[in-house]
């Protein structure tokens, strides 16, 4: 008999799907702006720049989605591969958060821009750490093992 999901592991894996969307869809949605941008202007320097940083960004977070839903989908089947693809989903969480944080520090016109932008945006790190603080509590759920801690 495998291990029985808890109610935590639940709520994990319904707001795995619901950021794994949320970032697929806007992921996608900077792909094809960048696209846009670069195919219609063809030009250099700062807009180029933009759409190409809007263009890798966005295929991060589809990336980053994907892997959000698969994720979801393990702690669901409390699959043995779910732990290892929580750790992952959540280190890269915690990747493309720190590149979005360098992103709006480095675009901030002045010191009151960065000092307010810093803490929103590090508001972001706050669900990848509980991805991999509840991964790690769960970890005998996902090697096997029958006495899963709530």
């Amino acid at each position: 008999m495998g291990a029985r999901r808890t109610y935590g592991m639940t709520v994990l894996a319904v707001v795995n799907f619901l950021f794994g969307a949320l970032l697929v869809g806007g992921g996608a949605l900077a792909v094809l702006v960048g696209h846009a941008s670069l195919s219609r202007t063809l030009q250099t320097g700062p807009t180029a720049a933009a759409a190409f940083r809007s263009v890798a960004l966005g295929l991060l977070a589809l990336a980053v989605g994907i892997v959000g839903v698969f994720a979801g989908v393990g702690l669901l089947k409390v699959a043995r591969w779910a732990f290892a693809m929580c750790i992952a989903h959540a280190s890269a969480l915690t990747l493309l958060q720190g590149v979005n944080i360098m992103v709006v520090l480095n675009q901030a016109t002045s010191a009151d821009t960065q000092r307010l932008a810093l803490p929103g945006q590090s508001i972001g790190l706050v669900y990848p750490l509980a991805i991999l603080l509840l991964s790690v509590k769960w970890r005998r759920a996902f090697t096997g093992s029958q006495s899963v801690p709530a």
